[in-house]
Parts: structure tokens; C-alpha cells; sequence
């Protein structure tokens, strides 16, 4: 299993829907993007969409965390993109005992200039439709920051790039710029 660079979509467990995953998973479905197939990992891989999106909202709505001692079967499904500048880019649910998080994970060493400029992309869409509290940016051995570290000040990790409603909420792995939008700040790590 290769090292993997991740987009970490934060959000408020409140934020939960009856709609939730299915929004979160077409907000990603911009710019030629789309589903290709269920991660096979405890399950069919004939598995659909919409029974992928019914099975992970169930478990959201019972919110669920899959315990040390469950077998995977039990856990969300996770899908797996097409019409990505990545040989495998793959999205998660982690339900965690403060937020609901999706990762969207691709090899460490894809990343490149263009490729994280097209993760960017897929970033502000789902930051423009949908309301995380942070979008936040890791290679496999950075940590990212929890959403009650982030609630006291902490800042939101950005290896590459990531989405605040306050610029001076992100952790300076290096110069970073910072982008105003409608509703907060990209920022970017400067590559120069």
C-alpha cells in the first residue's frame, strides 16, 4: 500500500442530513469527475452508488464508529473516483466522536503542481455547496487537526492547500498564500 496525500473535509457533526452523504459525494462530481466503483474492502464490487450512499447515511444517522473489535464488513463503504489525474483516488467517511470526515486520499507521490491544483478544484467545489468548517491538506505522515483543537485556535493543516473562514487559521508549513472567497480563504502553500 503506497503513501497516501489527503483532503480532509471537516464538518460539525450537526451537519448530518438525510441528504448529507449523498450532497457530500456529488458536490465531488465536478470537472469530469464521477463514480467508478464501490472500494471492494468487506463488501460486493458490484455495490452501487445509491446503495453505497443509503448504506453510509444509515450508518451517519446511527452514528456509528467502527470499533477495534468489528470486522470491516461493518464499516462505511468507500468509493473510488474516475476522471482523476490519480491511478487511485478513493474517498472515505470517519465518523469521529466530535465531526463527520471524508477523506479523499491519492498516492503521496502523485502529487504534483497540477494534480494538487485539480484536488484544489474538487476542494472548493464541495467549499462552495456544502459548509465544512475546514477543508485541510496532509502527506501520510502529517497530522491534521482536530475540530475542537481548531475551535480553540489551533490551525487547520496545509501541506498543500486548505479552506478556513479565518486566513490566520492555518498551520505555515511554509510561505502561504491566501485567496479571499465568498465565504472565507484558499490557502496555499507557496511551492516556490
Amino acid at each position: 500500500m503506497p503513501a497516501y496525500t489527503t483532503v480532509e473535509f471537516v464538518f460539525p457533526k450537526e451537519s448530518n442530513t438525510p441528504e448529507f452523504v449523498e450532497q457530500f459525494y456529488r458536490s465531488l462530481f465536478v470537472s469530469g469527475v464521477s463514480f467508478e466503483k464501490v472500494h471492494a474492502w468487506g463488501c460486493s464490487p458490484e455495490m452501487p452508488l445509491d446503495k453505497i450512499i443509503e448504506w453510509n447515511q444509515i450508518k451517519l444517522n446511527a452514528d456509528f464508529e467502527l470499533g477495534y473489535d468489528q470486522d470491516v464488513s461493518e464499516d462505511y463503504r468507500q468509493i473510488l473516483l474516475s476522471g482523476t489525474p490519480f491511478s487511485e483516488c478513493r474517498v472515505f467517511v470517519l465518523n469521529t466522536i466530535e465531526s463527520i470526515d471524508f477523506h479523499l486520499i491519492f498516492p503521496e507521490s502523485e502529487a504534483s503542481k497540477e494534480s494538487i491544483a485539480f484536488a484544489q478544484k474538487l476542494s472548493e467545489s464541495v467549499w462552495n455547496i456544502m459548509t465544512p468548517i475546514i477543508i485541510q491538506t496532509t502527506d501520510e505522515l502529517g497530522d491534521s487537526t482536530l475540530i475542537s483543537e481548531y475551535k480553540k485556535g489551533t490551525p487547520a493543516s496545509c501541506e498543500y492547500f486548505c479552506f478556513v473562514e479565518d486566513k490566520s487559521r492555518a498551520i505555515p508549513q511554509q510561505e502561504l498564500n491566501y485567496v479571499g472567497l465568498e465565504r472565507g480563504y484558499l490557502v496555499t502553500a507557496d511551492s516556490s
